[in-house]
């Protein structure tokens, strides 16, 4: 009977000892590890652009402005039915609701949908539209008086529309920019981090200096064995309803979860500003309230051609600009840029600031990346020495406009799921060239069967059909496919920068939605 009790002791200890060694938190959803440091602040007063710069923006502060866009005609006018009607025509990007996970398709393609498909298809299918604004819909968005006035409104980017009907989730993630996130319908619960706390998150490698990224945690199951660290983090909260506008700042960690059954949100992102100067602000109170379309904004779309979702600051590349100039004794030239470009490819272990050990040498840069920043250096070139002098002259780059400098940018860092381009970039020709190939005699229906199971779009197989299918009688001949095979494949010659850090993303995204 003795041995039964001490054998039973010992497991009872044993067990004791294994949960006790778990860390609190251990495979919960995030913020589970320790106690939340409290809400961040509550506004119920719309402050000065000067309070709001030396309280929040300044100190790189996140808070939430209760009730400020109650009254903005967006939150009042865009049913499903109302923006089916007015904005229909018009074409926004697609995500998934499970970030850096697969591109949805629309009727325009890969991550391209017209706002009238998805507003018919979002609540049944996996559809997330994060998109830039177009500009027909700023004229029923207000902006956040704070940033109406001064250096703020110099120095506004872009604006966004988020749209999902709920249950989305991001991963812990930082934006490069300062953003005023206005919720419409629906509601938000934010976690957010401050930045002097990242030594401590599993931050993923990337190429160059980011200003942005994201951390490796599953934000479903955050498993604290594997980053012990993070269990030391204390954090914030934010519980966003309709109407309320939340300042993120620039560089700040955060994890957002979308609930409702239409979750609709705008936001509107401005520079990443080292000093205010309040030229233009009222001496007392705050600007007058404005829309969107009343103010001047760097990176605007007109809802048909290519997005500049997520462009650089053409403000600070103009101050990178400066900073070359003052190391190349006054003159810019190809190889300078190209050697800056191909730079920027590498992963750069001094820069890391995370918990992982980072290996440079395991991330091989591929020479199609070389080649095509070379490519990218010579249209910069090009732009900015006309006459093919060989160089460019540092003393013309005051009077650089904002126009050259967003070409400049384009050129830079282009992102090319902000087109219509990006399915035909995102496949190899050689794969389009094998499924024509063995598609040969097959009927539209069973082409574009086959195209769509190798993650093309049914819009983009419905181009290759119709420009192979000359004599527009449902089928493809082999004359036809010779004839206009490289009519074709001439749209997916282009190819992406490979990712050398990808997998990451996609190693986290499956175990989040294994979990779900």
């Amino acid at each position: 009977m003795m041995l039964f009790y001490i054998v039973g002791v010992c497991i009872y200890v044993q067990v004791a000892l294994s949960v006790e060694s778990v860390p609190r938190g251990h495979n919960e959803w995030l913020g589970f590890h320790r106690p939340a440091e409290g809400h961040i602040d509550v506004l119920t007063e719309v402050p000065t652009p000067q309070k709001f710069w030396e309280d929040y923006c300044s100190l790189g502060k996140p808070v939430l402005l209760k009730g400020i866009a109650l009254d903005m005609p967006a939150r009042l006018k865009w049913t499903d039915e109302y923006m089916k009607e007015n904005y229909g025509d018009l074409r926004v990007k697609l995500e998934s609701k499970y970030e850096k996970d697969f591109k949805p398709e629309g009727d325009r393609g890969m991550g391209q949908d017209s706002m009238r498909r998805f507003l018919d298809t979002y609540i049944e299918h996996d559809k997330y539209m994060v998109s830039q604004l177009p500009d027909p819909l700023s004229e029923e968005v207000t902006v956040p008086q704070p940033i109406l006035c001064g250096s703020f409104r110099e120095r506004i980017l872009e604006a966004n529309i988020w749209m999902s009907s709920g249950n989305t989730k991001s991963l812990l993630h930082r934006d490069a920019d300062n953003a005023f996130n206005c919720l419409l319908n629906g509601t938000k619960d934010w976690i957010l981090i401050d930045p002097v706390h990242q030594d401590l998150l599993p931050v993923a490698v990337e190429s160059g200096s980011p200003y942005g990224g994201y951390t490796l945690i599953n934000v479903n199951k955050v498993d604290l064995i594997e980053f012990p660290e993070f269990k030391e983090v204390p954090w914030y909260y934010a519980n966003v309803s309709a109407g309320d506008c939340l300042f993120l700042p620039k560089g700040h960690w955060h994890q957002v979860r979308s609930y409702g059954a239409k979750n609709l949100a705008v936001s509107i992102l401005f520079s990443r500003l080292n000093d205010f100067n309040p030229k233009g602000c009222p001496k007392e109170g705050v600007p007058p309230s404005e829309l969107l379309s009343e103010v001047p904004m760097v990176w605007t779309y007109d809802g048909f051609e290519a997005q500049t979702m997520g462009n650089a600051d053409p403000f600070e590349l103009k101050d990178e600009l400066e900073m070359k100039c003052k190391h190349a004794e006054g003159k810019l030239t190809l190889e300078m840029f190209e050697e800056d470009m191909i730079s920027g490819l590498d992963v750069e272990e001094e820069a890391y600031k995370g918990t992982l050990k980072v290996d440079a040498d395991e991330y091989e840069i591929p020479d199609e990346n070389i080649e095509i920043m070379k490519q990218r250096a010579k249209a910069i070139m090009d732009l900015i020495d006309p006459d093919n002098i060989g160089y460019y002259d540092c003393s013309q780059l005051e009077d650089m406009t904002v126009d050259t400098l967003k070409k400049i940018s384009d050129i830079k860092d282009p992102d090319p799921a902000n087109t219509d381009q990006y399915e035909f970039l995102h496949l190899h020709p050689n794969l389009v060239r094998k499924t024509i190939l063995s598609s040969l005699e097959l009927s539209k229906e069973s082409f574009m069967e086959k195209y769509h199971s190798h993650e093309g779009s049914m819009a983009g197989a419905q181009w290759i059909f119709e420009t192979l299918d000359s004599d527009n009688d449902g089928r493809c001949t082999v004359a036809e496919v010779k004839g206009n095979m490289e009519k074709v494949l001439e749209r997916f010659q282009d190819s992406l920068l490979a990712d050398v850090t990808a997998h990451q993303a996609k190693k986290i995204n499956q175990n989040s939605k294994d979990e779900l």
